[in-house]
């Protein structure tokens, strides 16, 4: 009888097709390649002396920081405020954050197939590289020099060694965020490189630039006349971005007047109409001259 039986032996549909078999191969790809990320992270990274609040380093209490919410964000704050300023190079270090060429490459392609993936563990989904990635890094750098504020003002000359190094867009980003929230005691050192970044950057490059100088409060007698010329820009957003500066320093952006009086003749409204408002803003009287009412 037991001759007669056949065993049989079920397995798995194998996967006929193309696709199918590449997308199996990513992931397959992407697993390697990510525990290798985590193991190479865990004990290859430079060991960092870091203050310590309550048990938990500055990165630690700045990955629980999120501007604007309450809890866990209040709480880690408050942990930065107590550490103070003796929490910059750690922040310094933060804001120089670059992932390799390999982590660049692969940062996308978690996000887009790991990372939200909800049948698969959360350690497995967003391993370590994954969750302090430079941009979270260099996001949660500017963070804490927000928390410090003008208490940091010390830090700036090192900020700016930072942005002239262009490590990155998203570390050149939180390098302003950080000189923003240091405000006017940033602007003697900082100014001399946004005004590099207005004549020789690219044009998002440029705009934030002009951005900064008038939140710090910048010279006016250095950055006026360069705003002024920032009013012919080919960009728009560079255009808006120089007429908002010029509102903020009022009168003292006569200067700008003459070029701001030529805007008024733009075919954009989006650009004639808010600099119409800014010439009555700086000189009310060149404005009723031109004709503005």
């Amino acid at each position: 009888m037991v001759g007669r039986w056949k065993i049989l032996v079920f397995l798995p549909p194998l996967a006929n097709s193309a696709a199918v078999q590449k997308r199996i191969q990513m992931v397959l790809m992407l697993l390697l390649v990510g525990i290798a990320g985590v193991l190479a992270w865990q004990f290859l990274r430079p060991r960092e002396h870091e203050p310590v609040y309550q048990g938990k380093t500055v990165r630690l209490w700045l990955h629980e920081y999120r501007p604007g919410a309450h809890g866990d964000s209040d709480r880690a704050a408050f942990a930065i405020r107590q550490i103070g300023t003796n929490a910059v190079p750690t922040l310094l270090n933060m804001l120089r954050k670059k992932d390799s060429p390999l982590v660049s490459k692969l940062v996308p392609l978690w996000g887009r197939y790991i990372s939200r993936n909800e049948h698969l563990p959360f350690w497995f989904t967003n391993p370590a590289w994954f969750r302090y990635r430079a941009f979270v890094v260099n996001m949660e750098g500017a963070y804490g020099f927000g928390i410090l504020g003008a208490d940091a003002h010390q830090a700036v000359p090192e900020l700016m060694r930072i942005y002239e190094e262009k490590i990155s867009a998203d570390s050149q980003m939180a390098v302003t965020d950080a000189l923003v929230s240091i405000g006017p005691r940033a602007a003697d050192v900082a100014t001399p490189s946004l005004l590099r970044s207005i004549a020789n950057g690219g044009e998002r490059q440029r705009a934030r630039a002009i951005e900064v100088l008038w939140s710090i409060h910048a010279d006016p007698s250095l950055v006026v006349p360069v705003f002024a010329k920032c009013l012919s820009d080919s960009s728009f957003d560079v255009r808006i971005d120089a007429l908002r500066a010029i509102q903020f320093y009022g009168a003292e952006a006569r200067e700008a007047v003459p070029s701001l009086v030529r805007l008024l003749n733009d075919t954009d409204s989006r650009v004639s109409g808010p600099a119409a408002y800014t010439v009555k803003i700086v000189d009310s009287k060149a404005a009723a001259k031109a004709g503005v009412k």
